[in-house]
């Protein structure tokens, strides 16, 4: 289990999230390209971007207002 945080002025790309991985993306942060697979989840904060992302087998992205 692995947790990404992508602060303000941060950029991740091409991160593949599975089982119990975590990735935060606070406002001002951006993600491209992020897979998030069977158990593995995205949080999208007010503010955070996040481009291309390819989520699959049970997989969850939670996108706040704003985000």
């Amino acid at each position: 289990m692995t947790t990404y945080t992508v602060s303000a002025g941060q950029t991740s790309s091409g991160i593949t999230l599975s089982s119990g991985d975590q990735e935060y993306v606070l406002s001002g942060g951006t993600t491209i390209s992020t897979t998030v697979s069977s158990g593995g989840t995205e949080y999208v904060s007010s503010g955070g971007t996040a481009s291309f992302t390819t989520v699959y087998y049970s997989g969850t992205e939670d996108v706040l207002s704003g985000g």
